[in-house]
Order: structure tokens, then C-alpha cells, then sequence
């Protein structure tokens, strides 16, 4: 310990204290320990944010096996993170929608939303200062979940070396024609031009040109570096750290000869009511159809209890149908399933380079992102829309008897899929000389990244 880091433990720390201040401890980093990655995530919606951060996560450790990460997230569903090996999570206390308003409120906390959000960015606050993190990842809107972070952010910025720091941005971040969360991203962009290096993008410029139909200056858009979607490898994202019941199940289940029909609910939402809607259309397109056909449904990690054991018991008895909340052998399955029944997040992505049929709907929400994405990718073959009737058993029957029936036609996007290897790629490459991370230009990173 040196005389300056003696006259702020005993002198300036307790002086601090007895006029009831709170006071951070910070210890120092030497040279030569592992480099620091931060990541964080906030979603109380689906799990496309938290599942992109985990892939990269786990391809930049197989980069770099020294590496320390650490995840600040809300999310309740820690248990994915056990699948992509070992990461210290921070959990941060979290918030629930309710009503058709989409409202929001403390989970476990009768607080305001006001007093979560200064107990939310507290937490941020204390965890940067005493990381100190080379790379700060955040895969959310600008500035975090209704700008939580702009206080890290802002005490960042202000550092002699700070970080390097990179907003991960989805395929379409905001819907055009959502005025609001456009400008909003716009101004807070412009108006700290400095608070990020880069805008990594989870997506293709040929699907959704963000510089283009945003029309951001050119102080936003040179940090955009195009990652590709990220999904998982072509095999999914390996056996599963634990094995499972449900997982020894569907290996058994996939030794039967049958054509596999997929559905899955994101995060949770809608399960209920659809899942139900999409389990008696199985049942008489089952009953008409004179081939032996499984029926695999995952609502999402947050659909209720309830729900699912409402479900699981309507399909009581039947050995073609498994119906659980989440699986790590999804995407396995996914990949090798004859119709798909997603929601138009981040998953589809996972087959649309494929020729396996997909039915899609939009999840009811705020924001129209969902039925954008949707429409974008209807132009691409076997690739269908619920409509405003999906949700009637005999519509659902119709689409997927015809969708099943329709000539497999391999689809062709030109979209580039490797968003796992280039960020992380990417990142590895900066901390390649942990006592200097280095900044590189979009340029370089492409350079680097050009996949072989």
C-alpha cells in the first residue's frame, strides 16, 4: 500500500464517514492480472438481450480463458446463465409490467419506481468503481433501461482512461414510424457523443440499415460496426452444462421417427392464451393427418406456474406433445424441427437461413417491433404472418397443415449470421494488450473480423 492509498483508507475514508458520507472503496489492478469485461443487460420483456450477451460471453472466454466478466442484469432467470459456463452476475432488483398499459412497478419492493431506479444505478455505480472494467458491453437502448446508466455512463466519461464502451443495438432498435423512441435515441446519442466508442449492431445493413433510415449524423453512425446476427451455432449451443428430465425426454422423443412441429412464446408472454389456441390445433391436425407428428411447446421462463400446468395437463396423456418452459437443447431442436410457431423476436433469425417452414406472430406490446420484424421477413419463402384471427384454433390448424404441405424451398437472405464470433472477436482483439486496451476504427475491426 503506498502513502496515498494509507491517507485515503485512514484519514479521508473515516473523515468522510463521520459526516455521514458514504465512501467507495477502490483497490488497485496490477499490469499483469486478466483483463475486465463489464456486461450488462435490463429486460423485463423476452430474453434476446440476455441471450446475446451470454453468447458472447461465453465465445470471448473461449478467445481469451483468462478473461474476468462480470454481468450486471434484472433478469429473474438466472438459471440460463449455467449453460454458458461459469459468470459472476450481479442481479439487480427488478420491475414487472401489469395492465394493458404496460405499467411498471417494483418486484419484492414496495417502493417507487423512482426509488428502484436510484437503487438500480447505485448498484451500477458501485460496481464500475470497483471493477474497473477495460470493456463495458451493454446490449439495451441508449443510456439502459429508462437511462439508468447515464449516471455510469457520465462518471465514466469523466475518467483519465475510461473504458471502452459499446451499446449493443438489436436488428431494429425502434420501429420508423415511432417518432418518439426515434428522436429520443437521437437526442440521447447526439447530445453525449462520447459516452459510447462503439454501436455494435446484432444484425445485417442489407436487412435494416440503421444510418440510412434513421438518418443519425455522421459523429453516430461511424461507430457502427455490423455484427451480423447473433444466434447460436448451427448445432444450437451445445449439450447442456446440466442434464435434465426434460432434456433426456426430448432425446428420446427425437429418436422417434416423426415430423416435429416447434412453438415457443420468448419470454413468456401470450403462452397462455395462444399456447392453449396452438395446443388444440395440434390435437385435430394430428387427428386428420395420416403421419406420426410431435407437437414440443416452451412458453418462456417467465410465463406463470399456473399457466403451464394448465397446459401440460389439456395434453395429459399424449406422448407426441412435451410442453415445458425452457430447454437448452431449444435451439438443437429447433434446428431440426419440420414448422417453427415463434414469436418475431430475436429467434426466427435462428432458421431463416434454412428451408424449415416458420409461422410467426407479434406479441401485443408498446412498441410495433415485433410485427416490423415480422413483415420483413414474410418476403422470404414459407415464411408466414398471423393475422388479427391467429389465434383461433381452426386458422392455426389451416396454416400449419398448409406451411407442413408447402415444397421445402431453402431460403437465401445474403444476411450475414456470425454475431457471436465477430463481437466477440472484436472485443478480444482490444484487449489483446490487457495493460493498454486499444480503440480501433470500424475499419480495423472489420479487418480483423473478415470471417474466412
Amino acid at each position: 500500500m503506498n502513502w496515498k492509498e494509507r491517507v485515503q483508507q485512514w484519514v479521508v475514508e473515516p473523515t468522510l464517514r463521520g459526516l455521514g458520507v458514504p465512501v467507495l472503496r477502490q483497490y488497485g489492478f496490477e499490469p499483469t492480472e486478466p483483463p475486465r469485461v463489464l456486461l450488462y443487460t435490463a429486460s423485463n420483456v423476452g430474453l434476446g438481450h440476455l441471450f446475446r450477451v451470454l453468447r458472447t460471453a461465453a465465445e470471448l472466454r473461449r478467445l481469451l480463458p483468462r478473461v474476468n466478466l462480470l454481468l450486471l442484469t434484472d433478469t429473474e432467470h438466472l438459471h440460463v446463465t449455467q449453460y454458458y459456463g461459469q459468470l459472476a452476475v450481479l442481479r439487480l432488483p427488478n420491475f414487472h409490467y401489469f395492465g394493458e398499459n404496460f405499467r411498471e412497478k417494483p418486484v419484492g419492493l414496495e417502493l417507487s419506481k423512482g426509488k428502484l431506479r436510484l437503487l438500480r444505478y447505485n448498484a451500477m455505480l458501485a460496481a464500475v468503481h470497483s471493477f474497473q472494467p477495460h470493456v463495458f458491453l451493454m446490449d439495451t437502448a441508449p443510456h439502459g433501461k429508462r437511462n439508468e446508466l447515464y449516471p455510469v455512463l457520465e462518471y465514466l466519461a469523466a475518467q483519465r482512461r475510461p473504458p471502452i464502451r459499446i451499446l449493443q443495438l438489436r436488428d431494429v432498435p425502434f420501429v420508423p414510424g415511432e417518432a418518439e423512441r426515434t428522436d429520443d435515441a437521437r437526442r440521447q446519442l447526439t447530445r453525449n457523443p462520447d459516452f459510447y466508442d462503439y454501436l455494435f449492431v446484432a444484425g445485417d445493413p442489407q436487412y435494416f440499415d440503421l444510418a440510412k433510415v434513421y438518418d443519425w449524423p455522421k459523429k453516430i453512425t461511424r461507430k457502427l460496426f455490423y455484427l451480423g446476427f447473433i444466434i447460436p451455432e448451427a448445432d444450437g449451443d451445445g449439450p447442456p452444462a446440466v442434464e435434465s428430465g426434460t432434456e433426456r425426454e426430448i432425446e428420446r422423443m427425437m429418436q422417434r421417427p416423426a415430423r416435429r412441429i416447434v412453438a415457443s412464446f420468448g419470454g413468456g408472454w401470450e403462452a397462455e392464451g395462444l399456447g392453449g389456441a396452438l395446443l388444440a390445433a395440434y390435437a385435430e391436425l394430428a387427428a386428420q393427418r395420416g403421419e406420426p407428428l410431435q407437437f414440443y411447446l416452451f412458453t418462456g421462463p417467465s410465463a406463470e406456474d399456473a399457466a403451464l400446468a394448465g397446459l401440460q395437463a389439456r395434453a395429459a396423456g399424449r406422448d407426441d406433445v412435451l410442453i415445458r418452459k425452457f430447454s437448452p437443447r431449444f435451439s438443437h431442436l429447433l434446428a431440426r424441427c419440420d414448422l417453427a410457431v415463434l414469436q418475431a423476436g430475436s429467434t426466427p433469425f435462428q432458421i431463416l437461413e434454412t428451408d424449415i417452414p416458420m409461422l410467426l406472430y407479434a406479441r401485443d406490446f408498446k412498441s410495433k417491433e415485433q410485427q416490423f420484424r415480422a413483415e420483413q421477413m414474410i418476403r422470404f419463402a414459407n415464411v408466414e404472418l398471423l393475422g388479427e384471427d391467429g389465434g383461433q384454433p381452426a386458422v392455426l390448424r389451416a396454416a400449419m397443415a398448409r406451411l407442413l404441405d408447402a415444397p421445402r424451398v431453402p431460403r437465401r437472405t445474403g444476411f450475414r449470421y456470425g454475431g457471436v464470433r465477430r463481437s466477440a472477436r472484436a472485443i478480444a482483439a482490444m484487449l489483446a494488450d490487457s495493460r493498454k486496451p486499444r480503440r480501433l476504427s470500424v475499419e480495423e475491426l472489420n479487418r480483423i473480423c473478415r470471417e474466412e
